[in-house]
């Protein structure tokens, strides 16, 4: 489950206070909770009346799309994972149960705005780096089909890439087998907000999800 997490400098380049933390955690995925669902239920209530605007006007959403510019990548096109789930609440569409540790980083984005990497760890082939994807480059998105990657900012280890903030891959997804996490918040401009992010999650970990072992860190 060591897997050092680097930033490459075709990021730094363009995004020199690109920054991402990283939370690791072991425990034992299963259906999700009525207490998560009880979670979930009320922070789309606060969401389902709210406008496309609100949440691009978002500091958090506005950093995503600022970065996926200066990237060269269409925000609008592939957007951000939490713009697409905050889309499907506004425009009253259901939102379904796949697992606890799945519906909790839902959750976590609902209430964060981030678009958050959820990964099986034990999926993941060696060191890992956050780099800009090059040009041809699709990958398996879960529930997207093979999705064209061109300019995002993508997590890659040595069998290759598998996670961005517009989706992540089917190779390295969270199931009910999962037993040891990687959580990844992406966060492009140093906004302070990443901090409460990760409290919060180790929080949700530990009265949720019955998380043990867990690290938090930033990495830079």
């Amino acid at each position: 489950m060591q897997h050092k997490i680097t930033i490459n400098q075709s990021i730094k380049n363009v995004l020199p206070g690109c920054r991402l933390g990283v939370i690791k955690a072991t425990g034992t995925n299963e259906a999700t909770s009525s207490a998560i669902k009880q979670k979930i239920k009320a922070s789309i209530s606060q969401w389902k009346d709210k406008s496309f605007d609100d949440v691009r006007s978002h500091p958090v959403m506005k950093d995503f799309r600022q970065a996926y510019k200066a990237l060269g990548a269409d925000p609008n096109r592939y957007r951000p994972a939490a713009d697409s789930l905050l889309r499907r609440i506004i425009k009253k569409k259901e939102l379904y149960n796949i697992n606890l540790y799945v519906d909790l980083i839902n959750l976590l984005s609902m209430e964060t705005v981030y678009s958050i990497g959820g990964f099986d760890a034990d999926k993941i082939n060696g060191a890992i780096s956050l780099t800009k994807a090059p040009e041809g480059i699709l990958y398996e998105g879960i529930g997207r089909g093979k999705i064209n990657i061109k300019n995002i900012p993508v997590l890659q280890d040595n069998q290759g890439y598998f996670g961005s903030p517009t989706s992540d891959s089917v190779r390295t997804k969270i199931d009910v087998s999962t037993r040891n996490l990687l959580i990844v918040y992406y966060d492009f401009y140093q906004n302070n907000r990443l901090f409460t992010a990760l409290q919060l999650t180790k929080d949700y970990l530990e009265k949720y999800g019955k998380a043990r072992d867990i690290v938090s860190y930033i990495a830079e």
